[in-house]
């Protein structure tokens, strides 16, 4: 999966937690960062650019259209059903619909 944050502001922003949308306000779940490629602590992003950050799973064997076994899997659920939420260090939110 991979998230694409693009700053459209004139000013810097760094964000300091990002994950799961929990639809609760001021609520982000982290429970998919475990499976972040190069995880940084803090992304910032320059006015007018963008970061990807890049969630990768491997469920152990090839991937079969409606495979069963991986369509129920846990970790199928949390990186399908998931709206993607930050925080910067100002204490806004950005949610990804």
């Amino acid at each position: 999966m991979f998230i694409t944050i693009k700053n459209i502001g004139n000013v810097p922003i760094i964000l300091d937690e990002y994950g799961r949308d929990l639809a609760k306000k001021n609520t982000i779940m982290t429970d998919i960062q475990e499976f972040i490629v190069n995880k940084d602590e803090f992304i910032m992003i320059k006015p007018n650019e963008a970061k990807l950050v890049t969630y990768k799973y491997n469920f152990g064997y090839p991937f079969e259209e409606n495979d069963s076994k991986i369509c129920n899997s846990r970790e199928y659920k949390l990186f399908t059903k998931t709206k993607f939420k930050a925080k910067d260090t100002l204490g806004n939110y950005y949610l990804q619909i």
